[in-house]
C-alpha cells in the first residue's frame, strides 16, 4: 500500500513539472466549491439555483418576444403607429391581463400605458392572418385568445381566455380583438363632421342609454347632411327620435344618433377627430372591460412560417398593448432579472463591476429604479457578434469585473452577414461561432483551483426561435445552436405568471408582476426547480418600494416547503410565536428583520446540507405513503 502511494506521489510530482505546478493535485485540495455564489436577488430563485449564481460559469436566461416591423400599435390618442416608429415614453393603450373564466368576470380592462424599452433582433416569424389583415410576430409572441376548455367528468366545457404562442395558434382560434385599425380621414366631410361634434355632440365617461359618444340635432338640412357624411365615411349610427321636455315646451322636436359600441365609438373620433371631444377620449375606452369594446374574438384564418425576419422588441409598464387590433403580451422581465442581481450585488459591495454588451439597448432610467448604481457599469453598444466577444474575452483576462451580462444574444449577427449581401449564404456561422467563443472565453475566465482569485459571473439574455417542421418533441429552440448549451453551468426559462393588481374591479390598476423561473438546466444542483416570485414596480398597499421583490413572501413560501413552521388550521407556529393566518405572518416577517435572518438562515442551511423540495414537501411524503401502502 505504501509502494502504491509512493508511486502515484511520484507520478503527480513528474506531471505537475511537465505540465506545471499543481496541474494535478487529490480533489479535497481544490477550493473551486468553496467559491461564493452570487445571490439574484429573489429567495425563490436562489433556492431554485442552489444559493445563487455560480461564479466562473456562464447561465442562460431565456423568454419570449416579439412583433415586426409594420405592426400597427393603438396610441392613447386612438392613432394608429407603426411600431418601429414609437418612442420610449409615448402612451399607448394596454389592459390588464386577469385570465378568469367569463363567468367568474376575469376579463381585464384597457389600462393607459407608457413604452420603457424598444429594440431590434432577428427571430423565427409567422404570418397571422385575420379578417382584419396580416400580422407578423414571433414564434413565441402571446396571443389572448378564447378557448373550450377540456370536458370534464360530469361537467360541461367552458370559455376560457389564455395566452397562446403564435407558432402555437391554429386555424379557427379566436384571439380577442378590439377591432380593425382606422385612419384618420382628412377629407371636406371628415372637417365638417368634425367641427360640428366640437359644437353639438357629446362624449360621457358614463353609459347615456348604453351610449357614450353622440348628438342630439333639430331634424332639418343640418342633421340630414350629418347623418349623410357619416353614411358616406362608412358609419351607422343609431338614429331615434328625442322629444322635447315638458318644462321646456318652446323646444322643437329633435333626432338623436349614437354609434353602437365602444369600437365604433373610438372609431369615429380616431378618424374624425373633433379637437374639442378628443381629449375625453380616454372616456370611452379607459377602464373599460376587454371584453365589451368589439366582439369576443376575431377567427385565425391561417398561420404560415416566414422565415427568419427582424422584430421589434417592445416593453411597456402594462406588459400588454394591442397589435393590429389584436391583444397581445410583450415581455417576460428577463434583463429585470439582470439587473435585480447587479443591485443585489452592489448593495453588499459598492465597487462591484459589471460589464454590460448591449447588442439591444439599456435605459440608464430603469436600471436605477431598479437600485443598480450605473457609475459601476460599463456598457458597450454594438450589434456585431465578433466585436461582442472579443471584448468579453479582454475583460475576462483583464480579472477586473465581476459581473458579464449578454443583452441579447439573437441580436448579435456575424461581420460577414452584417457587411454582406443579401445573397450571401452564411449557414450556421453563429452557432460555429459561438462554441469557439465559449472555448476561449473559459480558458480567460479560468480561475485557480487552489489560490483565491477576484471570481465572475456570465449571464446571457436569450429568446425562444422556432424550427419549423418538427413532426414530434418540442420545436422550440434558442438561438446559437445546441452545442452552446454545453458550456452553460444553469439554462433558466422565465415566465410571467400573473398580474399583482390593487383596487376594484372599476378602477384597478398593476402594481407588480409574479415571475415564474423554471431551471432547465443545472450542474451544480438537482435542475428543473420552480421558483415563483412577485416583483413590484409601482407604490403599492403594501408599501413595499416600487424594483423591489416581496421577500417577505418569499421566505414564508420556502419555510414551508422546508417545514419550518407548524401549521395548525389557519394558524402557524414556530417555536413560542404563532400567527393567525398568511397575511399577519407576512406583515410580522416583512418589518421584523431579526425574523428574517433566521428564516433565511435556516432555508440556506437546507441548502448547504443538500435538503431538497422533493424530500421534504408534505404533499410529497404523503403522496410517497399513499403509493407504499398501495
Amino acid at each position: 500500500m505504501t509502494k502504491a502511494i509512493d508511486t502515484i506521489t511520484t507520478v503527480i510530482a513528474e506531471l505537475n513539472k511537465e505540465f506545471g505546478p499543481e496541474t494535478v493535485i487529490w480533489g479535497s485540495q481544490i477550493l473551486y466549491s468553496d467559491l461564493p455564489r452570487i445571490s439574484s436577488g429573489s429567495y425563490s430563485l436562489d433556492m431554485a439555483l442552489g444559493g445563487g449564481w455560480q461564479t466562473n460559469a456562464w447561465h442562460e436566461i431565456y423568454g419570449d418576444e416579439c412583433l415586426c416591423p409594420g405592426t400597427r400599435i393603438l396610441r392613447t390618442d386612438l392613432t394608429w403607429a407603426n411600431i418601429e416608429d414609437l418612442q420610449v415614453g409615448d402612451e399607448i393603450i394596454g389592459f390588464d391581463e386577469e385570465l378568469g373564466g367569463w363567468g367568474r368576470g376575469g376579463a381585464g380592462r384597457y389600462r393607459r400605458s407608457t413604452v420603457t424599452r424598444l429594440g431590434r433582433t432577428v427571430l423565427p416569424v409567422f404570418k397571422l392572418t385575420t379578417r382584419h389583415g396580416d400580422t407578423y410576430a414571433s414564434a413565441g409572441h402571446l396571443w389572448l385568445t378564447h378557448r373550450m376548455t377540456p370536458r370534464a367528468a360530469g361537467g360541461r366545457r367552458s370559455q376560457q381566455r389564455q395566452w397562446v404562442r403564435t407558432d402555437e395558434l391554429n386555424v379557427g382560434n379566436k384571439i380577442a380583438s378590439i377591432g380593425a385599425p382606422w385612419e384618420t380621414d382628412h377629407s371636406w366631410e371628415a372637417g365638417y363632421l368634425a367641427g360640428f361634434y366640437d359644437g353639438e355632440g357629446w362624449v360621457s365617461d358614463k353609459n347615456q342609454g348604453g351610449r357614450r359618444v353622440g348628438c342630439a340635432q333639430v331634424q332639418g338640412p343640418t342633421s340630414d347632411r350629418v347623418l349623410r357624411y357619416l353614411e358616406k365615411l362608412g358609419f351607422n349610427p343609431l338614429v331615434g327620435p328625442r322629444k322635447r321636455p315638458e318644462k321646456y315646451p318652446h323646444w322643437q322636436d329633435q333626432i338623436h344618433w349614437a354609434f353602437p359600441g365602444r369600437y365604433e365609438d373610438m372609431r369615429f373620433l380616431g378618424t374624425v377627430r373633433p379637437e374639442r371631444l378628443l381629449e375625453k377620449s380616454s372616456g370611452i375606452w379607459e377602464g373599460t372591460c376587454t371584453k365589451s369594446v368589439y366582439e369576443s374574438g376575431v377567427k385565425v384564418q391561417s398561420v404560415e412560417y416566414v422565415g427568419e425576419r427582424e422584430v421589434v422588441t417592445i416593453g411597456t409598464s402594462t406588459k400588454t398593448l394591442i397589435a393590429d387590433g389584436l391583444l397581445s403580451h410583450n415581455s417576460s422581465g428577463k434583463t429585470t432579472i439582470i439587473l435585480k442581481t447587479i443591485a443585489t450585488q452592489q448593495a453588499l459591495n459598492p465597487e462591484h463591476t459589471t460589464f454590460w454588451v448591449a447588442a439591444e439597448e439599456f435605459v440608464p432610467a430603469w436600471a436605477r429604479e431598479l437600485g443598480c448604481d450605473t457609475d459601476r457599469i460599463l456598457v458597450m453598444q454594438t450589434n456585431i457578434l465578433e466585436e461582442a466577444t472579443n471584448a468579453a474575452i479582454r475583460v475576462l483576462e483583464s480579472r477586473t469585473v465581476d459581473i458579464l451580462v449578454f443583452d441579447s444574444l439573437p441580436a448579435l449577427s456575424p461581420v460577414t452577414e452584417s457587411e454582406g449581401t443579401m445573397d450571401d449564404q452564411q449557414v450556421a456561422l453563429v452557432a460555429r461561432l459561438l462554441p469557439k467563443f465559449f472555448r476561449k472565453a473559459y480558458t480567460a475566465m479560468k480561475r485557480s483551483l487552489v489560490e483565491e482569485d477576484r471570481p465572475v459571473t456570465c449571464l446571457i439574455v436569450n429568446q425562444w426561435r422556432e424550427r419549423p417542421g418538427i413532426p414530434f418533441g418540442d420545436p422550440r429552440i434558442t438561438p446559437g445552436g445546441r452545442a452552446k448549451n454545453y458550456w452553460f453551468t444553469t439554462r433558466v426559462e422565465l415566465k410571467r405568471d400573473d398580474w399583482l393588481t390593487e383596487g376594484d374591479r372599476k378602477n384597478q390598476r398593476k402594481v407588480g408582476i409574479t415571475i415564474k423561473a423554471l431551471t432547465k438546466k443545472n450542474k451544480s444542483y438537482p435542475p428543473e426547480r420552480v421558483a415563483v416570485f412577485d416583483f413590484y414596480f409601482d407604490h403599492n398597499e403594501l408599501q413595499i418600494p416600487p424594483g423591489v421583490y416581496d421577500g417577505a413572501k418569499e421566505l414564508i413560501t420556502q419555510a414551508i416547503l422546508y417545514d419550518m413552521f407548524q401549521i395548525k388550521g389557519s394558524y402557524y407556529h414556530l417555536g413560542d410565536e404563532s400567527w393567525h393566518g398568511r397575511a399577519a405572518l407576512e406583515e410580522q416577517v416583512r418589518w421584523d428583520l431579526t425574523l428574517q435572518q433566521k428564516l433565511r438562515d435556516a432555508i440556506q442551511n437546507h441548502v448547504v446540507k443538500g435538503k431538497h423540495h422533493e424530500e421534504t414537501r408534505p404533499s410529497l411524503r404523503r403522496l410517497a405513503r399513499t403509493k407504499a401502502k398501495a
